[in-house]
This record gives structure tokens, C-alpha cells and sequence, in this order.
């Protein structure tokens, strides 16, 4: 059995072969940091990654949060997306970390980032974090042929680990977390009609990845959140059209259309007729 000492000035990087890259979950750098000068902050990396945090302190920043890690906690973290993490000035941070991407942990990363679970934090409690990374550590330090086989299972299993509660919250009820988000926004849509909208800021409200949101509207809706937030300012237009005299310029600057000339292609093209015909047909039709 491994023990955490023999790794404290451990490094190891190393190029994956190409089938290792293409079958494999894979690690092209691990270790142990100690030092107070530790700063990493970039937009973006290819890999993921495990951090251990062994004594000292240990900052962590990444979308819009700042993460501070003590003693026996660990994260797991996207690095595709801006990221930066450095140590204490006063209390240095000795840390264990793994780069890994790769068969299997890619997916369950991507679908923990779509329901934005990730950076994941963890309390080593009982040491099972640790025991995995020096497991993977001492395998890597004999270095013998075909180790890339050897490590693979190894990091998946560690990755799962760590996203073990929220790999059950997915499994448990995937549609029904699909159908939370789309009522999230279809609600705060509606509650903000007259608001100036953007993908971004819908995905925010939900608390999920841009692009899965995209993803759940065309699957669910058939459109995008973007034409949905058309399609119901038309719809409210509808009933300011049928209730007043407001005039069509105003109608468009109230539900924040960029212009009456926007608006009204919009309205013409789900309705087939422009507001003032719409408005002409309705009063038509009334008793």
C-alpha cells in the first residue's frame, strides 16, 4: 500500500499515444505543488482536473465564484472554461493534482457541466480521494509498458467517484430536471415580457450550460429559447392589439422588438397578417 508521503514531490508528465487519446480516459500531467508562488489563471486548457488540497490553503476561481480549500477537500473542475487557482500567501497549499480528459470522463463531465454541477467539491473525509490519485502515482512512477491501459479505468474511476451524488441526481430523474428548466424559463419569460432577453441570460436563470438550453427547447419546443421568446411577445402583442388603440410603434418598443420593423415581420411571419390586419380582422369580428 501506497502512502501519500512518497508522492510530496512528485511530477509526472508525459505525451498520450494516439490510441490511448482515442480510446482511453487518459492523464498527461500529475503530482504534488508546494509552493507559495503556485498561480494558474487562464481562459482555457483541453484537459479537466483533480486537486487535493493536503495542507494549507488552496483558492479556486471559476464562473463568477471564488472557492477557498482547506485540509482534506478537493475539486474537480472543467478547465475548458476560464479557470484560475493559486495559494495562499500566508498559508501555502500542498496539492495533489490530475489533468485527465478522455473516454467516459469527457461525457459525464459534459453532462455535469450542462446542469452547471460543476467545479465539484468534495471533503476527502475518509482518504478514498486520496488513496485513488497515489494509486494512479505509483503506477505512473514504474513506468512500465502499457501503463496508459493500467491508469485508464483508475481515472475513471476516481472522476466518478467525486460526481458520484450528482451522477445519481441525473440518473434519478434526467426528464424531470429537463422539464424544471424549460418551466424555469418559459416562466421568467413570461414574468418579463417586456424585457430585452438573450441566451446567456436565460441560461443563467435556469443555472444551466447555453448550448444544452438550446439543445432541451429544440428537443422539447421544436424551436429555440430565442424564437420562443418571439413567439410569445407576439402572442402578448396580440392581446394589447385586441384591448387598445395603442399605436404599432409603441407596441414594439414596449415588448423591446428593435424596431416596428422587426416586430411586425415577426408577428406577420407567425401569423400570416401584420398587427394592423390583425387588428382589423379582430374588431371585424366582434359582436
Amino acid at each position: 500500500m501506497h502512502r501519500a508521503e512518497e508522492f510530496f514531490n512528485y511530477s509526472f508528465y508525459y505525451t498520450p499515444s494516439g490510441f490511448a487519446e482515442e480510446n482511453l480516459a487518459v492523464s498527461d500531467g500529475m503530482g504534488c505543488v508546494n509552493s507559495p508562488s503556485f498561480f494558474i489563471d487562464r481562459q482555457t486548457f483541453r484537459n479537466n482536473l483533480i486537486m487535493l488540497v493536503l495542507d494549507g490553503i488552496l483558492h479556486v476561481e471559476q464562473y463568477g465564484h471564488h472557492y477557498k480549500l482547506k485540509k482534506g477537500e478537493c475539486i474537480l473542475m472543467k478547465l475548458t472554461d476560464k479557470h484560475k487557482y493559486y495559494s495562499d500567501k500566508d498559508k501555502t497549499a500542498k496539492v495533489f493534482w490530475l489533468h485527465f480528459r478522455g473516454q467516459g470522463t469527457d461525457a459525464v463531465m459534459m453532462q455535469a457541466g450542462m446542469y452547471s454541477k460543476l467545479p465539484i467539491l468534495l471533503n476527502d473525509s475518509d482518504g478514498s480521494v486520496c488513496k485513488m490519485l497515489t494509486d494512479i502515482f505509483s503506477v505512473t512512477k514504474r513506468q512500465e509498458s502499457g501503463f496508459e491501459a493500467e491508469i485508464s479505468p483508475m481515472i475513471y474511476s476516481v472522476v466518478t467517484y467525486i460526481l458520484s451524488d450528482v451522477l445519481k441526481e441525473l440518473l434519478s430523474s434526467p426528464q424531470t430536471m429537463s422539464d424544471e428548466i424549460i418551466q424555469t424559463v418559459r416562466g421568467y419569460i413570461d414574468e418579463h415580457i417586456s424585457e430585452e432577453f438573450s441566451l446567456d441570460k436565460l441560461a443563467k436563470t435556469a443555472n444551466v450550460n447555453k448550448y444544452y438550453l438550446c439543445r432541451l427547447f429544440k428537443s422539447q419546443l421544436g424551436i429555440s429559447p430565442m424564437s420562443y421568446v418571439i413567439k410569445r411577445k407576439v402572442e402578448y402583442s396580440k392581446k394589447i392589439l385586441e384591448d387598445s388603440t395603442c399605436n404599432i410603434a409603441l407596441i414594439a418598443n414596449t415588448l423591446s422588438f428593435s424596431d416596428q420593423s422587426h416586430y411586425s415581420k415577426s408577428f406577420k411571419a407567425m401569423t400570416g397578417l401584420s398587427p394592423t390586419q390583425y387588428r382589423k380582422m379582430f374588431l371585424q369580428s366582434r359582436p
